[in-house]
Parts: structure tokens; C-alpha cells; sequence
């Protein structure tokens, strides 16, 4: 059964990286959506691309 992932984020851009990677494992069962909030930091381009 797959899942998803939901993760909020505003203005994460120390954070969001490591939460997505850690969260890699699960790429098979689960469907991982980062959502942001309106960040006016990095957040979008450093989660975009994983």
C-alpha cells in the first residue's frame, strides 16, 4: 500500500534538505511532497530538485 508524505515548509532552507533525505528510504512505499508556504529563502530551489 503506498502512502504519502506531506511536508510543510516556510522559510526552511537549513532544514529541508536533510528532512527529504532522510526521509529517501520510503521513496518505494510512499509518495514525499514538500508543500511550501511562501518562503522568501532557498527552500523552493534546494527542495525542487530531490
Amino acid at each position: 500500500m503506498k502512502f504519502s508524505i506531506i511536508i510543510p515548509a516556510l522559510n526552511e532552507q537549513h532544514g529541508i534538505k536533510n528532512c527529504l533525505l532522510a526521509l529517501q528510504h520510503y521513496r518505494e512505499q510512499a509518495e514525499i511532497i514538500p508543500v511550501d508556504g511562501g518562503s522568501h529563502d532557498q527552500t523552493i530551489s534546494i527542495a525542487t530538485p530531490l
